[in-house]
C-alpha cells in the first residue's frame, strides 16, 4: 500500500526570530535596570544606616567623655590679680562664656599624660572648610598658677574632636546660690548661660545641647561632683606609658 504523501508546505526555522530576540534583549534590558536600582537602593539604605551608626556612636562617646571630665572638676581657687574685680577674695578655676567652657579637672590615666588638666570645650572653624565648625576638647597639663584665674591661650594645647561639622551648640548650668556669692544679691537657680567669676564654687549642673545637619543631639546633662585639689594631687601622672607618683 502506497505511503501517503506529506505535503510540502514552508518550514519554521530553528532558533527565535528577530522579534523574538529583540522582545527578549528588551525584557533583559528592563530587568537588568530593575535589579540596577534594587542595588543602588540598598547601597544608599546602607550608606543612611553606616551614618545614623556612625552618629549614634558618637553620641555615646561625647557623652561619655565629658560625663567623666565635666562631672568631676577640680575645685581649685585662687587669688586673683590685684587689677581684677573682687580682689582680694579667691575665686574658682572655673570660666563658661560664649557657649565656651573652661576647667581644671583630672586627664584618667593613659599612655603620655594622665593626672591634673586643663580643659576647654568650644566650637572651632574647620582649618579648611569655610563655615564648618566642630566641637573640639582641648587640654593640656594643669599650669603651676600662683596668682590670676584666667586661663592661657589655647592655641598650642592638644585638640580632639568629639563631634564633627556641628550646626548649634548650648552649654548651660544651674546651682544653688554658690560660695563666695553676696548674700545681700539675689540668685537665680535657673539655668544659665554664663557663670560668675568671682565666687568660689562650681556649678551643681551642666547641660550641653548641639546639633548636625541631621538634628539635635540628645541633651548630655552632667551631675558635677567636684574634686578637691589635694585629691588631684594625689592622682598619679603618667609619663611616657609609666606612671609616677
Amino acid at each position: 500500500m502506497p505511503l501517503p504523501l506529506r505535503s510540502k508546505g514552508p518550514r519554521r526555522p530553528k532558533g527565535f526570530t528577530l522579534v523574538e530576540a529583540l522582545v527578549t534583549l528588551v525584557m533583559l534590558s528592563m530587568v537588568a535596570l530593575g535589579l540596577a536600582g534594587s542595588m543602588h537602593t540598598i547601597g544608599q539604605a546602607q550608606t543612611r544606616l553606616a551614618a545614623r551608626q556612625a552618629r549614634l556612636q558618637a553620641m555615646e562617646t561625647t557623652s561619655r567623655v565629658l560625663q567623666q571630665l565635666l562631672g568631676e572638676p577640680v575645685r581649685e581657687t585662687l587669688e586673683p590679680a590685684r587689677d581684677a574685680p573682687g580682689w582680694p577674695q579667691r575665686r574658682i578655676r572655673f570660666s563658661l562664656k560664649d557657649d565656651a567652657i573652661e576647667w581644671v579637672g583630672v586627664m584618667p590615666p593613659r599612655p603620655g599624660m594622665g593626672g591634673p588638666a586643663e580643659f576647654r570645650l568650644a566650637l572651632e572653624q574647620d582649618s579648611v572648610r569655610a563655615g564648618v565648625r566642630h566641637l573640639v576638647l582641648r587640654h593640656r597639663p594643669r599650669a603651676e598658677v600662683n596668682q590670676g584665674v584666667k586661663f592661657d591661650s589655647w592655641d598650642s594645647a592638644q585638640a580632639e574632636t568629639l563631634a564633627a561639622e556641628v550646626q548649634a551648640l548650648r552649654i548651660q548650668v544651674r546651682s544653688e546660690r554658690p560660695a563666695g556669692w553676696s548674700v545681700n544679691m539675689p540668685w537665680d537657680d535657673a539655668w544659665r548661660p554664663d557663670w560668675p567669676e568671682w565666687v568660689r564654687d562650681v556649678p551643681q549642673w551642666i547641660r550641653i545641647e548641639l546639633a548636625d545637619a541631621l538634628g539635635p543631639w540628645p541633651p548630655i546633662m552632667i551631675a558635677v561632683r567636684p574634686t578637691p585639689p589635694s585629691a588631684a594631687r594625689l592622682q598619679r601622672a603618667v609619663i611616657g606609658g609609666g606612671q609616677v607618683d
